[in-house]
């Protein structure tokens, strides 16, 4: 039960009772004390209007607290269940879930007679308020300044409480609503990503977006989109990158196997690809130069780059590697290359040392002998672990 607390401030005695009768309670402070009395939650309710008149014509302060000691503070809270719309809550309320026999919007009216310091709990107990709102107001009143409050999410909540005669606040947050802004588009409580938006601060965190498309007729549809654009008219230096995946491996990788990608591009077919003009890749490179003009430098589709490593590397480093390990999965080429091109392959190495390279030998049976082909080099490959070579000539007269 409430224990109220009551300081005199004034030069004579300060007497506050029950208006109503219903209760015999009653107060007589002398001046300049301070009393306390345990009282119900309806003596307490008669003598609020009183109180807060008192408090602004004299020098009367008071406050109210739980008493600790009342064994009204085991009783149960005052729970109800509302079935229809609207729910007008009244004063002695705790709890309201809100499960409406037929599902719709719901407005819920909070009760202007509340005591300061009353706290109502309003529950979405149906789970559907993200498509059927709920809306609490007081009329007249106002919720942390708003004209009202809107629960949006399914088995959402509110605690509120009153701190003024027309002024409620809650103890918890609840689903925004309205337009968003800055980075974000759309309303919420569901926004997107605004076009062209910047993140930044994102050390250490993850982002997901997932989107599910049920049309036949796709458009284009992008999940994730890096775009920059370099307009200056003459760039000098700097790395722009639209989209930059980056993973570093710091400690040892000695037991069992790991698999760590700076981006990984993942195609997941579970449905069927059926018709001559699909294209369907786990990554695409694609540079298109409309508009553009290339007369020097290094311009490629795509482009490896590996620096730092020191040592041989064995046959497990490879600047391409490409497996396709299901049985019966059998690819129409290892490669495919559709392009006219001034050569087929353009190779060289730093320093000039070309392992993969080498003179032909001139030994019966060797690509370099007289009697076979007569090759200048050979390539080296290796198929089934074993070496072969193909022989290659400095000339074509």
């Amino acid at each position: 039960m409430p224990r109220i607390t009551i300081h005199n401030l004034t030069g004579g005695p300060f007497v506050i009772q029950d208006p109503t009768g219903l209760s015999s309670f009653s107060m007589d402070i002398a001046a300049g004390d301070t009393e306390s009395a345990t009282l119900s939650d309806d003596a307490l309710r008669s003598i609020e209007s009183a109180l807060n008149a008192a408090k602004t014509a004299t020098k009367i302060t008071w406050s109210v607290t739980d008493d600790p000691d009342s064994i009204s503070d085991s009783l149960p809270k005052n729970l109800r269940t509302a079935l229809t719309t609207p729910v007008t809550v009244v004063p002695d309320e705790d709890i309201i879930v809100v499960n409406l026999t037929a599902a719709g919007a719901v407005a819920v009216a909070l009760p202007a007679t509340a005591m300061i310091g009353a706290t109502v709990i309003i529950v979405d107990g149906k789970g559907d308020a993200g498509a059927n709102n709920i809306t609490i107001a007081q009329a007249g009143g106002t919720i942390n300044g708003a004209a009202n409050l809107i629960i949006n999410s399914n088995y959402g909540s509110a605690i509120l409480t009153k701190t003024a005669a027309l002024k409620w606040v809650t103890a918890q947050a609840v689903s925004p609503t309205g337009t968003a802004g800055g980075v974000l588009s759309g309303t919420y409580p569901n926004p997107g990503m605004a076009a062209g938006a910047a993140l930044t601060n994102l050390a250490g965190a993850s982002i997901e977006e997932s989107l599910t498309i049920a049309t036949a007729a796709l458009g284009t549809v992008r999940s994730v989109i890096g775009n920059i654009t370099a307009s200056h008219a003459a760039i000098a230096s700097g790395n722009v990158v639209g989209v930059r995946g980056l993973c570093t491996l710091s400690g040892v990788i000695s037991a069992g196997g790991a698999f760590l990608y700076g981006v990984q591009g993942k195609l997941i077919v579970t449905g069927t690809m059926n018709h001559a003009d699909s294209r369907l890749c786990a990554g695409i490179s694609q540079l298109d130069g409309t508009g553009g003009t290339f007369t020097a430098g290094q311009l490629s589709g795509h482009w490896i780059d590996v620096v730092g490593f020191t040592g041989a590397g064995g046959g497990q480093f490879n600047l391409l590697r490409m497996t396709a390990t299901t049985p019966g999965c059998k690819p129409n080429a290892l490669l495919y290359a559709h392009s006219n091109g001034t050569y087929v392959l353009d190779l060289s190495a730093p320093g000039g040392t070309t392992d993969w390279y080498a003179a032909a030998g001139v030994s019966a049976g060797s690509a370099g002998a007289a009697t076979h082909c007569a090759a200048q080099g050979v390539m080296k490959i290796v198929i089934g672990g074993v070496p072969w070579f193909i022989p290659v000539f400095n000339q074509n007269t």
